[in-house]
């Protein structure tokens, strides 16, 4: 009994504790880490070009891995989070390498060749994921950090590799990034056909009513125009709400809300009524926290989800 305590206290106090030395988040988010990993030799494939032409630009690195992964309670757009890390980062002397988001890294192509830990520890939306490679030089060997970026409706996600070794390939010209002042967001189509809907995001309904106003909404302009030159795919709408009343009257409003945008694609925009479909699920699939007015406010929309023909 007592050789097996010794051997049980010796195994706990050389296991890898679930926190990690990764410290390039910044202090302030509310976040939980989902995942941790490291590995005294390892071997990893580093992008640090798009996807194009059949592969990414990458550096082979062999040397010490730390990996982890974090669930960020925060609101706030892939963008801003990865500009945040970047700044952290940068605080500690890495140097960008390469930078990019969603299609101008290659979406699901780029996205397969990297080293990610699965659901749900790391969510990755393909129409909504950010990338950075950065490095710091050192006396004997380079520090690589790996970044990624995402969210789902209700959470970020981030997963950061760091990587301590040498490479093996390192192409001549290096330097690719991406600007954030360039970067553009998806069109209505590619959001469609890369995550299956969009959010509607421009629509304006008075507090508490269905009434859609009567704004001239371009969004819808473009949902329309998508229909006509998809004349086999169909479109749910569908209504959200934050979680002020309850969740009969909230499903009701969310309903109608809908109800009301169909109802402007067809008589604004002559879109066959058989085509289009309005459903309410009141506050049961939030994107952000409701404990805030902007939580709240984020949480109230209409998505314009994509039934595909065929």
């Amino acid at each position: 009994m007592t050789s097996f305590r010794c051997l049980l206290f010796a195994a706990l106090i050389t296991a890898p504790a679930m926190a990690m030395a990764i410290d390039v988040l910044p202090d302030t988010w509310p976040r939980t880490q989902t995942f941790s990993k490291t590995a005294e030799s390892h071997s990893l494939l580093i992008p640090i070009g798009p996807y194009q032409n059949g592969n990414a630009t990458s550096l082979y690195v062999d040397g010490h891995l730390e990996q982890a992964a974090f669930r960020i309670d925060s609101d706030a757009p892939t963008l801003k989070i990865m500009d945040e890390i970047l700044s952290v980062a940068q605080s500690q002397g890495y140097a960008v390498l390469f930078r990019c988001h969603d299609r101008v890294c290659g979406g699901f192509d780029f996205r397969a060749g990297l080293e990610v830990v699965p659901a749900p520890s790391m969510y990755v939306d393909l129409g909504d994921f950010r990338y950075l490679t950065a490095e710091r030089q050192g006396d004997e060997a380079e520090t690589y950090l790996s970044i990624l970026v995402s969210r789902s409706r209700n959470a970020a996600y981030a997963q950061i590799i760091r990587m301590n070794g040498s490479h093996r390939r390192r192409p001549s010209g290096l330097l690719l990034t991406v600007e954030p002042a360039t970067e553009q967001p998806l069109s209505l189509t590619e959001q469609l056909e890369s995550v299956g809907y969009v959010v509607l995001d421009s629509l304006e309904f008075a507090s508490g009513s269905p009434e859609l106003s009567s704004n001239d909404y371009q969004e819808l302009a473009r949902l329309a125009a998508y229909l006509a030159t998809n004349p086999a795919a169909r479109i749910a709408l569908v209504g959200h709400t934050d979680t002020t009343g309850t969740l009969a009257g909230n499903i009701e409003l969310s309903q109608q809300r809908a109800q009301s945008v169909l109802d402007r694609l067809v008589s604004a925009h002559n879109v066959d009524i058989d085509r289009v479909s309005a459903e309410g699920i009141g506050y049961l699939s939030p994107r952000s926290n409701n404990s805030s007015a902007e939580g709240k406010a984020h949480n109230r929309r209409v998505e314009a989800v994509l039934i595909p023909g065929g």
